[in-house]
């Protein structure tokens, strides 16, 4: 619906209906809440962006601090839809948005074993927000490429490995030159999945691990 009917007419009927569900003492009903903000900006962007993408974007990041992980989840994909469909507007943000993801991050890492899809969203939302940064992103490189950098060293397990990879061709992509002084551990830690060089086990995994890293290096 948010793609085929006007803007204002549409949000002026599902504003309440959000607002209200935000109110829920049901994680399902805020879930449903964020999954809605994330959806609307599809066809709404240009709309929200004039009229409310300050007060959306408030929204969402309180949903990053609920008790409940399945609304953490869903904030983080109203994050990553918003970074990717409310572009430029919302990199002005960045001074906001960043510290909060970066926060939400280390927090997914330390959840992961009973919240994995938190790790899976709060990396899409970094990449889709970090690709669309520009120059922007410059001073938090620093910070996002000791994170990611880490990840790929010291992690166990792969979908970490793969998110962190595709999160380095983001950040690549909008720092350019810039992220030349981390290019020789990207190539050092990178090589074990070019060459081939490895104990892992799971080959199929590895494939995945091959693939991104090819994909961020093109």
């Amino acid at each position: 619906m948010a793609l085929h009917l006007p803007a204002e007419k549409f949000l002026n009927k599902v504003t309440p209906m959000v607002e209200a569900c935000l109110k829920s003492p049901e994680a399902s009903t805020r879930r449903a809440a964020y999954l809605i903000m994330a959806v609307i900006v599809e066809g709404c962007g240009d709309f929200v962006m004039t009229r409310m993408l300050s007060q959306m974007l408030h929204t969402v990041c309180q949903g990053l601090s609920d008790p409940s992980h399945i609304v953490r989840n869903a904030a983080l994909f109203a994050v990553g839809q918003f970074s990717e469909h409310l572009q430029p507007d919302i990199s002005k943000y960045a001074s906001e948005l960043l510290p909060i993801l970066f926060q939400y991050l280390n927090k997914s890492m330390e959840e992961m074993e009973k919240n994995p899809k938190g790790v899976v969203k709060s990396h899409y939302a970094l990449e889709m927000f970090c690709e669309n940064l520009g120059v922007g992103i410059l001073p938090y490189l620093p910070d996002l490429m000791s994170y990611l950098l880490n990840v790929i060293k010291n992690c166990h397990l792969h979908k970490p490995k793969e998110l962190a990879i595709s999160a380095i061709g983001a950040a690549a992509n909008a720092a350019k030159e810039k992220m030349t002084p981390y290019f020789k551990d990207i190539l050092e830690l990178f090589k074990v999945y070019l060459t081939g060089e490895s104990t892992e086990e799971d080959n199929e995994e590895m494939k995945k691990l091959q693939l991104a890293a090819i994909d961020t290096l093109a």
